[in-house]
């Protein structure tokens, strides 16, 4: 695990997170596998790169980089930052945002205009 730790962090020295995971002692066969998510400055993608280990001697042997990934993989990837809207800064959060609150209000607006016609009072019809 250790070997694991420090080759995945010389791989990507500039990471913001980082998770492992670990094979359980019941499972005979697994690997240890590390995801590493760094910035990327010409990238609006959640760029992150996957290193595989094999559990007893800590030797790399498979790699999933950014640059290897198909695009539906990194829209895949990117799917909580299109969420929130993190995908270019402050301004698409604050589309979102509005986005959100506008789609928030429909069922309210129509629920108010099925109530606001059912109270309506009925004009008395003239007989002809």
């Amino acid at each position: 695990m250790d070997r694991a730790f420090a080759d995945a962090l010389k791989k990507q020295p500039q990471w913001t997170s980082l998770y492992f995971s670990v094979p359980l002692k019941s499972q005979k066969q697994g690997s240890i596998s590390a995801g590493i998510f760094y910035p990327h400055n010409s990238s609006w993608w959640k760029t992150s790169d996957y290193y595989y280990y094999h559990p007893k001697t800590g030797v790399q042997y498979d790699t999933f980089t950014h640059d290897e990934k198909l695009m539906s993989e990194k829209w895949r990837h990117s799917n909580y930052d299109m969420h929130v809207g993190s995908i270019y800064g402050l301004p698409t959060k604050v589309i979102a945002f509005v986005c959100a609150l506008f789609f928030a209000y429909l069922p309210i607006s129509g629920f108010l205009i099925w109530w606001f016609r059912l109270r309506k009072k009925s004009r008395p019809r003239l007989a002809a």
